[in-house]
């Protein structure tokens, strides 16, 4: 038997199957069973028992009742009234057979039936056919006669029919009964226990589903089940529902705090800026966040499941791998270090990466790996470092320029003035005089020695640059004669100049030294038994590579390349080739000064240099000058007339006032002007300049050094002197280049820079006394 109780929630049917009630009903049933069989057995005892003996108490009263007849009968032998007495027995209920029998054992009379065989029922119920039988005695005379025996054999077959019924009637009662007895527990059951429990049932599926924001419903408790086992499940039940929400809720908070910080979590990895890897213990990238798309170029799905290593620069391939075994079984250390990684399209990307170990974390267990793309703040630390050296080489040598330039000052005037006086003794008759060709070439070895310091002082950035507007293909045609005679023959030198390039501003001769510079350096790069190749390209772009770190709003630039098939820079020296007195020669073969003056040229000119190079795969050096756009006047080809320079200066009727610390300079200067038929007065320091001009003054023309000994510059002296006389003409000369900058504010130009010759002399007096 199977009871069912259903209730309906959310459009969903819930069916009790196995109930309470349908579990005690089938042991009520066995229950009343057994007690009926039971009580079956024991009516079944008591109604044979109760049949037998009144079987027995009716014949034994019946041969009670009849012996003395039966004893006159046999006595007289009268047969008649013998089995008239006997059917009399026969008739009555319970007995079976009768007869009287003689003492000799005649038969008087009988009656009945006396079965031979009884039923299978009889069998059992009457083991033991039994015969009753009675002695008949008469009195004679005061003397008992034996005069025969009375034979009664009860009706068993009645007696058993009358069992059967009555066992029948007993069996319908108890049956009835069990019947009766099983629907009141059943009832008793649904009603006490089935019947709360289902309510109970139905009332937790109701409170079930229900929303946690509903306020909590307590169980309700019928009254009749408020002392007993019911009404104590209730209750502890409403208790426990009640921690149970409280439990539910605070567990959805919990869920719901996780899945925000998860969303803010996930939504902080997607959209950083830092690349993301979940690596195994081996390198394999597990997991990347999209930032490896913008810092690498490679797509999520291209990384998965292949290896950190293909990504980077072939000489960080071991220190990666050292840094991931390291990692892997450290599990506490974290350290930063920096990779040079390959982006999709080849470039190259330097990052600053951290790794974390968790590997033996639960449910993590790997390699956390974080990258940040440092590649421009890298590169402007190395900058940075590489200008704090040239500041200090700057420093050096500006500070030493003055004095050389004022020696060399002195040197390459007085031997112009010894030319001059061999030229006028006739000494130098067909140019083949011996003391001109010494004078010469000490003239021209001072020449290279202010060559030498300016080159170092436009490597230090301290030396002012003469620009000049030009096309720079036509000044590359110009110098490619001498490139091919200077290169050597085993070296072909080709050039690859982009038609219509623009123009650019810069100091020409260094713009040709650079490019000289450019390509000795690749001759010496090329093995003198292979066939070389040098090639000087020019293209016009209108962006920076992304390797350079931009610093100019500039968009059009001038590109210039030497490029060269030699043995190439090894990724070590890559970075030290421009620091300065680097070299990679032999002694005695290089100063190490030649790419850094070009680099120092380049950052001069608000140029970009770059190198691109590997160990054998040759070399290109790439400089980015800002594009020129020439001036209509420019345009007109006002830039290619050449000023033709006065090379003397007729100074008669002019006074001169030189302010000058050196005494030696301050004689040749004086001997260069009076040639010049200047009237010369000489100071070495201001105090005696400011006496002269006070006595003196004005003059023509004031030629005044910039640093001088004492408390004020010449900047200042001239401050004050045009107060006094604010037409007073001045040139200010000078051999230093303020590494420091404190001159820079000055409203006053250099018109002469040491050392600087007579010629030089004369044009800027021409320039001036123009104005």
């Amino acid at each position: 038997m199977t009871a069912k109780s259903t209730h309906t929630a959310k459009s969903q049917t819930y069916i009790v199957k196995n109930s309470l009630s349908s579990k005690f009903s089938k042991v009520f049933l066995v229950t009343t069973a057994l007690l009926g069989i039971f009580a079956s057995i024991l009516f079944f005892i008591y109604a044979y028992s109760t049949q037998k003996q009144q079987l027995y108490n009716t014949i034994e009263r019946e041969i009670s009742g009849s012996k003395e007849s039966a004893s006159l009968a046999a006595y007289t032998i009268d047969k008649l009234v013998a089995k008239h007495m006997l059917d009399g027995f026969t008739r009555s209920k319970g007995i079976a057979y009768a007869r009287i029998a003689l003492e000799d054992g005649t038969i008087l009379a009988q009656a009945g039936l006396a079965p031979q065989n009884y039923d299978i029922i009889t069998t059992i119920l009457f083991p033991e056919i039994r015969t009753f039988e009675a002695d008949l005695d008469f009195s004679v005379r005061g003397n008992a006669l034996r005069v025969g025996t009375l034979y009664i054999l009860p009706d068993y077959i009645n007696a058993t029919q009358n069992i059967s019924r009555e066992l029948l009637r007993g069996l319908l009662f108890i049956i009835l009964l069990s019947a009766l007895i099983y629907i009141a527990l059943r009832k008793l059951i649904d009603y006490e226990l089935s019947s709360p429990i289902i309510a109970l049932a139905q009332q937790i599926s109701s409170i079930n589903n229900r929303t946690l924001d509903e306020n909590i419903t307590v169980l309700d408790t019928p009254e009749k089940h408020c002392n007993d086992e019911i009404g104590y499940l209730i209750d502890n039940f409403n208790t426990l529902f009640k921690n149970l929400t409280e439990t539910k809720i605070f567990a959805s908070n919990i869920q719901d705090t996780l899945e925000t910080t998860e969303a803010q979590y996930t939504a902080m990895v997607a959209n950083t800026f830092e690349i993301f890897m979940r690596l195994s213990e081996n390198g394999n990238i597990e997991f990347v966040n999209p930032a490896v798309k913008k810092i690498l170029g490679y797509g999520l799905t291209e990384l998965i499941n292949t290896n950190i290593l293909e990504y980077i620069e072939k000489n960080d391939v071991d220190n990666l791998q050292n840094f991931i075994a390291q990692t892997s079984t450290n599990a506490t250390e974290e350290n930063t270090r920096i990779f040079h990684f390959k982006t999709k399209n080849g470039e190259e990307r330097i990052l600053s990466c951290s790794m974390n170990n968790a590997l033996n974390v639960d449910k993590i267990n790997c390699l956390l790996f974080i990258a940040r793309d440092i590649t421009k703040s890298y590169k402007t630390e190395i900058e940075l470092r590489q200008a704090q050296k040239l500041e200090s080489i700057g420093k050096l040598t500006g500070g030493i320029a003055h004095d050389f330039n004022n020696i060399l000052t002195i040197i390459i005037n007085n031997i112009e003035l010894v030319t001059a006086k061999v030229s006028k003794l006739g000494l130098d008759k067909d140019g083949l005089s011996p003391i001109n060709k010494l004078l010469d070439s000490a003239l021209n070895a001072s020449f290279t020695g202010a060559d030498l310091t300016h080159r170092l002082l436009a490597f230090a950035r301290n030396q002012p640059l003469n620009p000049d507007h030009f096309n720079p293909n036509e000044k590359i045609r110009n110098i490619l004669p001498l490139l091919e005679r200077t290169i050597g023959k085993h070296i072909t030198v080709s050039s690859d100049l982009e038609h219509g390039i623009s123009a650019v501003k810069l100091d020409v001769s260094q713009f040709e030294n650079a490019i000289l510079n450019l390509c000795i350096n690749a001759r010496d790069a090329i093995p003198t038994d292979r066939k070389g190749c040098i090639t000087i390209k020019t293209s016009k772009v209108n962006e920076l590579p992304d390797t350079i770190t931009k610093d100019t709003v500039q968009n059009s630039f001038v590109l210039l390349e030497i490029i060269d098939n030699g043995e190439g820079i090894s990724p070590e020296n890559l970075k030290k080739v421009i620091d300065p007195f680097f070299t990679t020669k032999a002694i005695g073969k290089g100063t190490g000064l030649g790419l850094s003056m070009v680099y120092g040229f380049v950052h001069q000119s608000k140029g970009f240099f770059n190198i691109i190079s590997d160990t054998g795969e040759g070399t290109t050096i790439q400089m980015y000058f800002p594009e020129y756009i020439l001036s209509q006047d420019e345009q007109e080809g006002q830039t290619n007339h050449a000023e033709e320079e006065e090379m003397t200066f007729d100074g008669t009727d002019k006074s001169i006032l030189i302010l000058e610390d050196n005494d030696t300079i301050a004689d040749i200067i004086e001997k260069l002007l009076q040639d010049m038929s200047f009237a010369v007065t000489k100071t070495l320091n201001s105090k005696d300049a400011f006496a002269v001009y006070d006595k003196n003054g004005p003059f023509s023309l004031i030629l005044s050094d910039v640093l001088l000994q004492g408390d004020i510059t010449g900047f200042q002296f001239a401050d004050q002197i045009l107060t006094q006389n604010p037409d007073q003409k001045i040139i200010h000369m000078s051999g230093y280049t303020d590494p420091d900058n404190t001159l820079q504010d000055s409203a006053y130009n250099v018109a002469l820079r040491k050392p600087f010759r007579k010629t030089d002399l004369v044009r800027a007096l021409n320039k001036k006394m123009q104005e």
